[in-house]
């Protein structure tokens, strides 16, 4: 029997600290928003009770008063901070104990990565309801969640799938930094619309600010501004020509905002993601890690110095750019400092410095997220094993092998060997024993194997290879296709990947069963003969027992296995074991019956 006992007290502990550590930071908030009430109605009292004794008293009694108000303002800002992160840290605990218990139905499925012409995705649930996407991926930005799909792709290699064994042992052992990287984009993911929103900026070309004009501009007149402003507040400038030049600077000032507020309206919008990706890079750069794979993520974020330094600096000055939301504010800032144009020429230097590099950080989050999704599928079940990626085509070995999305008190678990090419494993079995069960065991493991994951085995042995399969035939009533010639399609395309000697691994189940049984029969034995001359290999059920008999035409190409029932008292019992041999009982006459059918 699986235990999973570890991971789940480890949950349930993290959820009592969560708990604990909310509640002392929620009294905290609590105690700081009296105090900070007690301390500004002293700083009214004193200045009230203070005012005859003149300013210089009042000024004593209030510049500590309001720098212990500011002071007790801004921890009040982290402590919020710190309960919105715990909470988030909660929900994430309480969802990995429901995922645990087999409840995740309701996370998000990865849908929108199905690929229409990969019919795999569909025949071995990798993404939709109750998929291995919807039980796996931890990524809350739009790049790890496309990431971990391209890790669905099987499109690796040995040497980088290794890698990502490495780097998923690393990340498993550290659950509560995984945890923090996720809690980081949980109120506001990161999107690829961002991306490509700050990436069009930085390809848009901009001649006003590369100007060596403007530079001087940016220092000569904020100069001759505040002198301008310091000799009126002296007297020696009188207010007609004081006012004349503040009119003078304001036509000229918002001659500049006019220009610049196109680039504000489109960069305003990266502010609440870069929130979240802030923290996240951070995490990531703070952190020292052993593994080839993550070092070499690392070392995309240090190309321009420090990824989050540079995000930090671009928020800087987007946050500075919002001054212009407050009129009061930004109005004499932009007449006397020009303010709006050296934030505009602030935006320009850090365009220049980062050109090339930030589509690499976001890449780099992507990678991060998908390898932690990994980590936490291989720390919630510490009795998978990592497979052995070998570079012998074709050798596969599974030891103990289960359905990765089967709940563990219901696991079955089957043993299987294919080795050579041509290769075929020739599966029947009477109804509902277990074959089709068995095809997705094998190819959601393989899929997981060559995305660098863990596998529901003992012990799994295999080389590269793309799973390529024909399971689930529905017909298409838009492309006004039938199940039949659906399913022609679907065996056009493998036949095409293995006369191509592409390096795929074929599961077929109940091929041809649109049409009549002779045509069934002929037409399934002509396939299975084009794979063996093709050198394929892979995993065919059938019902048809007939086929079985090629076992003794091509014995070197050809391995018979089966699953059987049992019929106790009028009730069929399934074992599910994979067995050697062709099968033998049979379970239909007793099921027809079962629903009311009259076989007599």
């Amino acid at each position: 029997m699986i235990n999973n006992s570890e991971p789940l007290s480890f949950y349930q502990n993290r959820i009592k600290e969560l708990n604990s550590t909310l509640t002392a930071l929620k009294k905290r908030h609590l105690v700081t928003g009296w105090l900070r009430l007690f301390v500004f109605i002293l700083l009214v009292a004193s200045v009230i009770y203070l005012w005859p004794n003149g300013v210089v008293s009042v000024f004593l009694a209030a510049v500590p008063l309001t720098a212990f108000f500011v002071f007790l303002f801004y921890q009040s800002l982290r402590t919020e901070e710190n309960i919105k992160n715990t909470t988030r840290l909660l929900l994430i605990n309480n969802e990995e104990t429901e995922i645990l218990n087999g409840q995740y139905g309701k996370r998000y499925d990865g849908a929108i990565f199905s690929n229409k012409n990969n019919y795999s995705d569909t025949d071995l649930d990798v993404f939709g309801r109750a998929s291995l996407f919807q039980y796996i991926n931890r990524a809350t930005s739009e790049q790890g969640k496309k990431t971990l799909a391209e890790y669905f792709s099987g499109n690796s290699n040995r040497e980088t799938i290794i890698q990502k064994q490495q780097a998923v042992k690393e990340l498993a052992a550290m659950p509560e930094w995984r945890q923090q990287l996720q809690a980081h984009g949980m109120d506001t993911p990161v999107t690829i619309s961002n991306e490509q929103l700050i990436l069009i900026w930085i390809r848009q070309t901009e001649p006003l600010y590369q100007q060596a004009v403007w530079q001087a501009i940016r220092f000569v007149l904020p100069v001759i501004s505040v002198t301008v402003l310091a000799l009126h507040l002296a007297g020696i400038i009188p207010n007609p020509p004081f006012y004349l030049f503040l009119l003078a600077a304001f036509v000229f000032s918002y001659s500049i905002s006019k220009k610049i507020t196109k680039e504000y309206g489109h960069l305003s919008k990266l502010l609440p993601e870069l929130e979240s990706f802030l923290p996240a890079l951070n995490t990531i750069e703070q952190t020292l890690f052993n593994s080839s794979y993550i070092l070499e993520q690392k070392t995309m974020l240090q190309n321009s110095g420090s990824a989050s330094a540079q995000i930090a600096r671009l928020k800087k000055i987007l946050d500075r750019f919002d001054y212009r939301l407050n009129p009061v504010v930004h109005i004499p800032l932009n007449i006397f400092l020009l303010w709006d144009l050296q934030q505009a020429l602030a935006l320009y230097q850090w365009k220049k410095t980062n050109t090339v590099q930030t589509k690499q950080w976001y890449a780099v989050l992507g990678e991060m997220e998908a390898l932690s999704s990994l980590a936490t599928l291989h720390f919630n079940r510490p009795e998978w094993v990592f497979p052995e990626i070998t570079d012998h085509w074709f050798e596969m070995e599974c030891r103990q092998l289960g359905h990765p999305l089967i709940q563990p008190s219901k696991l079955v678990l089957n043993n299987f060997l294919i080795s050579g090419t041509p290769q075929i494993a020739l599966v029947t079995g009477s109804n509902m024993a277990g074959k089709s069960t068995f095809l997705r065991t094998i190819g959601a493991n393989t899929i997981l194997a060559m995305a660098g994951a863990p596998v529901c085995a003992k012990y799994m042995k295999l080389p590269v290879t793309i799973v390529m399969s024909s399971m689930r035939i529905t017909d298409n009533l838009e492309e006004e296709t039938s199940t039949f010639y659906a399913e022609l399609k679907k065996l056009k395309w493998i036949l095409e990947s293995v006369q191509k000697k592409e390096k795929v691994f074929l599961l077929l189940d109940e091929m041809l069963r649109g049409t009549n049984s002779l045509d069934r029969h002929s037409g399934s034995e002509a396939l299975i003969r084009q794979l063996i001359r093709e050198g394929a290999v892979g995993i065919i059920a059938s019902h048809d027992v007939e086929l079985s008999r090629l076992e003794q035409e091509f014995p070197a190409a050809i391995a018979n296995y089966h699953f059987d029932s049992a019929v106790v008292q009028e009730e069929i019992i399934f074992d599910y074991q994979l067995k050697k041999g062709i099968c033998t009982s049979t379970n239909a006459t007793l099921l027809m019956r079962k629903i009311g059918i009259q076989m007599d």
